[in-house]
């Protein structure tokens, strides 16, 4: 049992400074997309070990605002892998929502540009 730990444990790290070398070196991404951690995660062994990795990604993605690869991920592990993981719902409400919101605002700039448009001032 301690052999298989250890070999597990051995596996995991060199699979995750694969992982953040090939996305340093990738010359194609400056930062890690969600096509790239969709990629990495196929590398893993086990469904839970893939959707703990890919909900890491999602979370990374959205706190550094990168909704639609929220969304990518997110949709990912719904369809392929866990439909019933309630991480996943989450983030994907929340990117959603985040995404409607920004569009609204910028809806919102437009139309008081245009309601100003052609008044004197």
């Amino acid at each position: 049992m301690k052999k298989i730990f250890i070999l597990l444990l051995a596996v995991m790290i060199t699979t995750t400074l694969a992982l953040c070398g090939y996305a340093a070196t990738n010359p194609t991404t400056t930062t890690t997309t969600s096509k790239v951690a969709i990629e990495a995660s196929k590398a893993m062994q086990t469904v839970k070990d893939k959707v703990n990795y890919l909900i890491g990604q999602a979370k990374s993605f959205y706190s550094s605002k990168k909704f639609q690869d929220v969304i990518n991920v997110s949709q990912y592990i719904l369809t392929n892998l866990d439909k019933n993981s309630k991480q996943a719902q989450s983030l994907l409400e929340r990117a959603r929502n985040q995404i409607a919101a920004m569009a609204q605002k910028k809806a919102d700039e437009v139309r008081a540009k245009i309601s100003g448009f052609g008044k004197q001032k």
